[in-house]
């Protein structure tokens, strides 16, 4: 089927959300993922037509109830084309953080980890989660045990391996 006037006469729900899907990760185009009924569905369509066209904000249509989906999405344009607000966009200090450590290590920016925000909280290994997961990241992508002395956390440190 090749175009959303096919889709549309189709009258079972699930096929014509399958056949919008289709579509629109062939033609790569935002708008025919609005036309699909049902919610997961619709999800993963924005998630596909993101990655084809590298579109990070495109991905924040992606329902929070899909958080892993939505993470993943940011975190695959992010690092594959070194753009740090989508790592920013991602929920989670650890999955930000490692966000970030595939960027450093893509730009050799090694400072970029220092830009990952420590959070306010009392319990000092828990603050550094996301900067710690964004030195482990990049000492494991640039194969380098150098960046492990940055981590925090005294046993992420010893387990780090380059």
């Amino acid at each position: 089927i090749g175009n959303a006037d096919a889709c549309m006469t189709i009258a079972q729900t699930s096929t014509k959300d399958n056949c919008y899907l289709e579509l629109a990760g062939d033609l790569q185009q935002k708008g025919i993922c609005e036309k699909i009924s049902t919610s997961s569905v619709r999800d993963t369509c924005y998630h596909s037509v993101a990655l084809a066209i590298d579109d990070w904000q495109y991905c924040l249509n992606i329902r929070a109830v899909n958080l892993s989906l939505r993470n993943n999405c940011l975190d695959t344009i992010g690092s594959t084309l070194s753009i740090t607000d989508a790592c920013n966009a991602i929920s989670g200090d650890i999955a930000k953080g490692k966000c970030f450590g595939k960027v450093s290590a893509r730009v050799v920016n090694t400072t970029l980890c220092n830009q990952v925000l420590i959070r306010d909280t009392e319990d000092a290994i828990q603050a550094h989660e996301g900067r710690d997961a964004c030195w482990n990241q990049l000492a494991s992508s640039a194969s380098d045990t150098g960046f492990c002395s940055n981590i925090f956390n005294p046993s992420l440190r010893t387990s780090c391996v380059g």
